[in-house]
């Protein structure tokens, strides 16, 4: 369990360990809409010192890039649907939004502080991300 690792341990997994595809498990967003996205090295290192200008130049990217598609958010599935429902209604067909994987399958832990603050030190672009993703998603469910 994450609650029971040194907290800088937690930040050393986060940002080293790969999937079976290889990919990391930080900065997804700028995995998927940045031109960096195919270097896990950099994705997974973005709150580095030595990549803040790529990490600004990513999650601009990212950001414009986002900006054009129909966002979905996980914990917003309601809004999801409508804002799929109204801009892409052909594929919002085939989207079952009630099925729910892996709810409830890991218990959760109480964090320290200090591992919280690790993992937000270290997934600082992606949660910036996650709130423009958001706004965009508030946006659209505007329209």
């Amino acid at each position: 369990k994450i609650s029971e690792m040194d907290p800088t341990t937690v930040a050393n997994l986060l940002t080293t360990s790969r999937s079976k595809y290889d990919e990391g498990c930080l900065n997804e967003p700028m995995r998927i809409f940045s031109d960096l996205g195919w270097n896990e090295d950099v994705i997974n290192h973005l709150d580095s010192m030595e990549t803040k200008e790529l990490a600004e130049f990513a999650v601009q990217q990212t950001i414009e890039r986002m900006s054009q598609c129909v966002i979905g958010i996980l914990e917003r599935p309601d809004d999801t649907r409508k804002a799929l429902e109204r801009h892409l209604p052909w594929l919002a067909q085939y989207i079952n939004f009630d099925k729910r994987i892996n709810t409830g399958v890991v218990s959760k832990g109480n964090l320290s502080n200090e591992t919280v603050a690790q993992i937000e030190t270290v997934s600082q672009y992606e949660r910036h991300v996650y709130k423009v993703a958001n706004q965009l998603l508030d946006v659209q469910m505007s329209l």
